[in-house]
């Protein structure tokens, strides 16, 4: 299910947990589809990305939020920089 990006951005102000879940809906499979490409199995790709999403929510705090799929772009430097 894809969520309006708006609603994300909100959340993420609000330090509502709840987006999160929503990026995680949005983009962990293609996420995972991507860093298997660099990795040697699907389980390492999930671990990954996984922790990305981890970190990208302990690591929010100060960040800009501003749109424009920023978020989405963040978190795909994340995991390229994981298995870089």
């Amino acid at each position: 299910m894809k969520y309006e990006e708006k609603d994300i951005i909100d959340l993420l102000k609000k330090e509502n947990v709840v987006c999160v879940k929503m990026l995680f809906d949005d983009y962990y499979r293609a996420l995972c589809v991507y860093a298997l490409r660099f990795l040697n199995s699907f389980e390492d790709a999930e671990d990954v990305v996984q922790e990305v999403f981890v970190d990208f929510w302990e690591k929010k705090k100060g960040c800009e939020f501003s749109g424009s799929r920023s978020e989405e772009r963040r978190v795909g430097k994340e995991c390229r920089s994981r298995w870089s």
